[in-house]
């Protein structure tokens, strides 16, 4: 899945859209607003990102050896899974009041930020892989991708010396992204070596806990 000077405002809403402190009647107000947003995420089709690489080229893929000088794996298995992400609308604003939009995601398992490109992907509202369960509420991915956005946009403005402003970043959908996973025998034990289903590219040690938390739980 993988992927994606300035300032920036500690808010992401501006002031001026915000509504006065009301006390507890401000607090009714946004606990019913949330309660209007979950049920809108409900009503959300889930969508699936369309792999581009099929079985049996993942099985070459994944027997090659992981290093140079290193043995090709001996492949057992291969399925293809589809792991979670929430994808987040981000408008951003620079010095010059020129607005631009991007979307980002945050993996749904452990939380991890990317940039997401829709425009090079194709979405279908089913799967034939196998497909893991959210195990971080949308409430807390969107904490994840701000703070990460945050350090983002933070190193931008080192560079390009802009102010940029984030005056928003809104829940979008729920897309499932596919990566082929082969399964073999090392040291007497199994383990397993993952690819990008679209890009091929094999996946590191900051993809394994993802995969291997999908694969537990879709054994329970």
């Amino acid at each position: 899945n993988g992927g994606h000077g300035c300032c920036f405002l500690h808010r992401y809403i501006p002031w001026q859209n915000r509504k006065p402190d009301l006390g507890r009647f401000d607090l009714f107000d946004r606990a019913c607003r949330g309660h209007q947003r979950t049920l809108e995420q409900e009503e959300r089709i889930n969508v699936f990102v369309v792999p581009r690489i099929e079985e049996q080229r993942a099985w070459i893929l994944l027997s090659k050896s992981p290093r140079p000088l290193t043995r090709k794996r001996k492949i057992i298995q291969v399925e293809l899974y589809y792991l979670p992400n929430y994808v987040f609308n981000v408008e951003m604003e620079n010095r010059k009041a020129k607005v631009n939009s991007m979307k980002i995601c945050v993996d749904g398992i452990e939380g991890h930020f990317a940039y997401y490109d829709e425009t090079e992907l194709t979405e279908k509202p089913d799967t034939r892989g196998k497909s893991a369960d959210f195990k971080i509420s949308v409430d807390e991915a969107e904490k994840l991708g701000k703070d990460e956005f945050h350090r983002m946009v933070l190193r931008q403005s080192l560079k390009k010396r802009d102010e940029i402003t984030i005056r928003s970043i809104t829940f979008d959908k729920n897309v499932f992204y596919p990566y082929w996973i082969g399964y073999f025998r090392r040291k007497g034990a199994y383990d397993f070596e993952s690819i990008d289903a679209l890009s091929g590219q094999r996946q590191g040690v900051k993809m394994k806990p993802v995969i291997m938390r999908a694969i537990l739980d879709s054994r329970d």
